[in-house]
């Protein structure tokens, strides 16, 4: 998901094409384990310096915050946990 938030598309988002694939593999991953959790967030952080993952949770309620990162970086994500799976959040 990191990667798919990282390089949007307008159309069939939820597609894996061989590009996102070669965008994928720029990312350290290494020692992280899958499906990842919220504990694995600051591990992928240290191990991809110039990105930030925010994570939030959604109820009847609305919206609300899981994981907000503390660090500067030049990169954003943020991501629905849902299920115990991951999806972009493009816009609240």
């Amino acid at each position: 998901m990191v990667h798919r938030a990282l390089n949007p598309v307008e159309r069939d988002s939820e597609r894996i094409a061989k590009i996102l694939r070669k965008q994928a593999d720029s990312l350290n991953f290494k020692g992280i384990e899958f499906p990842m959790n919220l504990k694995e967030i600051d591990k992928f952080e240290r191990l991809n310096p110039e990105i930030k993952v925010n994570v939030f949770g959604y109820k009847a309620e609305g919206v609300y915050p899981l994981r907000i990162s503390k660090l500067k970086r030049e990169k954003k994500v943020r991501l629905l946990l849902e299920n115990k799976r991951f999806c972009v959040v493009k816009n609240f």
